[in-house]
């Protein structure tokens, strides 16, 4: 756009000044002398506008580089850090060993170090399924094993307090695992009453539509919604939920 601007300017101004020589008695030296500063000029206006496109296109794809090289490595930090805290044996209770503990409590905080250098918008938006799902691997692997996690787990074999799995470690995992307010959540972006008034549940599936059912909120946004609903589309909850034969 800019490129073709400027050619518009450059035939412009050629046109303009052969007008005016060919309307005057200004020399033909001195006109062909306009006409070359004009085309340095432009050509100088020019060669800077496609530098800075090219200039541009190269930064961004620097940072499309780098970004997904830093998204890599993140997902690469966080899955080493569950595949050592299990041993590489999913599922198992980890072994109650300071330096595994550290280690994978190192590894987490390489991990969201790193993940902050992630810019461009869709590496961002694979990372932060990622990001959910190891910490749900966490989060249930630790709940799975939380009777085993006693007093005794976290001591070890020495009964010296400083000589068991250190404070730092613990707190480190304990914390990635849980879920928290500021966590990126998709759902929160669904209109569940949309769906279901447009019939997303299959009337066969009844233990759904009796569990809705109990849901008084629910049944009354629906109510407020089912003029929205195609004819043939009837809400499967106004058909065989009891709470609402009411309201048909």
């Amino acid at each position: 756009m800019i490129l073709g601007l400027i050619i518009g300017v450059f035939l412009s101004l050629i046109l303009f000044t052969i007008a005016i020589g060919i309307s005057s008695d200004v020399p033909v030296l001195q006109i062909a002398q306009t006409i070359g500063s004009i085309v340095i000029a432009i050509s100088s206006l020019l060669a800077l506008s496609l530098y800075r496109q090219a200039s541009k296109k190269l930064k961004l794809q620097y940072a499309d580089k780098a970004s997904l090289g830093h998204l890599k490595q993140a997902i690469k930090f966080i899955e080493d850090a569950y595949s050592i805290f299990t041993s590489n044996n999913v599922g198992s209770l980890p072994l109650n060993h300071q330096l595994l503990w550290q280690t994978t409590a190192r590894l987490i905080i390489r991990y969201e170090k790193i993940k902050k250098y992630v810019s461009v918008d869709r590496h961002r938006l694979i990372l932060q399924e990622h990001d959910e799902y190891w910490r749900m691997q966490f989060n249930e692997l630790l709940h799975i094993h939380s009777y085993s996690m006693d007093l005794e787990y976290f001591r070890g074999e020495n009964t010296n307090h400083h000589t068991g799995i250190n404070s730092q470690s613990i707190a480190v995992i304990f914390d990635f695992s849980s879920w928290r307010d500021d966590n990126h959540d998709v759902l929160k972006q669904i209109d569940n009453i949309e769906l279901l008034a447009n019939g997303a549940i299959n009337n066969n599936f009844t233990g759904v539509i009796d569990y809705f059912g109990l849901d008084q909120d629910l049944i009354k946004k629906l109510e407020a919604r089912k003029h929205r609903v195609s004819k043939g589309g009837i809400l499967f909850l106004y058909l065989t939920v009891p709470t609402m034969i009411n309201i048909i």
